[in-house]
């Protein structure tokens, strides 16, 4: 991904490629955090950012008024400018493909790369004709511009989705990301997560400026605590007692998402005197994940669907399974009748 972006950036080299995976394996983390790492390092002349997700712009037009805004050529504050009228007609128009281009010739950063990441990806190939793909895609083929598309998506054949032509403008890059298949790795995921980094004593508050050596002992003291909490993180790792309540999280639920849960339920237990974590932070941390799943099921259905559950289960105890939804009605009537309530 850092290799498609700094080659537009570097070299005027576009281009497209989808991450595909389960949810919660880092797609988007990646991409993020591979722009905000550019963003550090190519601080000129830089380059513009666009995020979608398919899941709030349902439709093209939200999509094009997203990406204006973006790009600083929509007031959010006034949503009736001469802009947004000529956006609402040409977004209206069928024939217009290239919509996208003539919008960014507005933009006052023209010059710079302009990298467009689309969460989702697999809803946008839902919309009519699918024409927000055809332009993004298309930009990339044109030697004017300078852009990257990047989607994220969960469904694995969702290149499948797209109509021809807007395949044929896909350069075919595919990055599959998966997550953790072994314990040991999701030991070198919560490793990672709970190790403070170097510069974390430059985070804290920075003190007295007028008085050096308290200053001076301050960051000595921070030193010592990073130093003595990455060392009991590297010992957890190798707890028998930690690896096992972590070994519970992952056969239940082996996504980075379920990973993280574990760990904040973990690191929220920590108080002043107690600020290193223990194994026994991560066996309650895991009792407060785990909970009951039949239970927490039956919470969110409404007094319909518990009829319905009722009416299944006394068809089961009389050996009629399987069994018609005429069967259930039936079922739950007979309950009602034969009920103090329902007589």
């Amino acid at each position: 991904v850092k290799e498609l972006f700094e080659g537009c950036i570097l070299r005027g080299a576009n281009g497209s490629a989808l991450l595909l995976g389960p949810r919660g394996c880092g797609k988007s983390t990646a991409v993020h955090s591979v722009l905000a790492e550019l963003k550090a390092t190519h601080t000129f002349p830089g380059f513009v950012s666009v995020v979608l997700d398919g899941a709030l712009h349902t439709s093209d037009a939200l999509a094009f008024r997203s990406i204006a805004k973006q790009l600083y050529l929509l007031d959010e504050m006034n949503a009736e400018t001469d802009f947004e009228r000529e956006l609402k007609q040409l977004c209206h128009a069928e024939n217009n493909l290239n919509f996208l281009f003539e919008l960014v010739k507005r933009c006052r950063v023209i010059n710079q790369p302009m990298f467009f990441v689309l969460e989702n990806f697999h809803l946008f190939a839902t919309h009519p004709r699918q024409s927000l793909l055809y332009n993004l895609l298309d930009m990339t083929q044109s030697p004017k511009m300078q852009t990257v598309v990047v989607g994220t998506s969960h469904c694995l054949p969702c290149l499948e989705l797209l109509e021809k032509r807007v395949r044929s403008r896909f350069s075919g890059r595919q990055i599959l990301f998966s997550s953790p298949r072994t314990p040991e790795a999701a030991l070198q995921i919560m490793q990672a997560a709970l190790e403070l980094p170097e510069e974390h004593h430059k985070r804290w508050c920075r003190g007295s400026q007028d008085d050096a050596a308290k200053e001076e002992r301050l960051s000595s003291l921070r030193r010592a605590f990073r130093s003595r909490f990455n060392e009991r993180v590297q010992r957890l790792k190798e707890d028998a007692r930690a690896r096992l309540a972590l070994e519970r999280v992952f056969n239940r639920n082996g996504d980075v998402a379920s990973l993280e849960l574990f760990l904040v339920a973990a690191t929220s237990r920590l108080t002043v005197q107690d600020a290193l974590l223990r194994p026994e932070h991560l066996r309650l941390a895991n009792g407060d994940v785990e909970g009951d799943g039949q239970r927490d099921v039956i919470m969110g259905l409404s007094v319909a669907d518990l009829a319905v559950l009722a009416a299944m289960r006394r068809l089961e105890a009389k050996g009629k399974a399987p069994f018609s939804a005429m069967q259930l009605y039936t079922e739950h009537r007979a309950f009602v009748k034969s009920s103090p309530v329902g007589r």
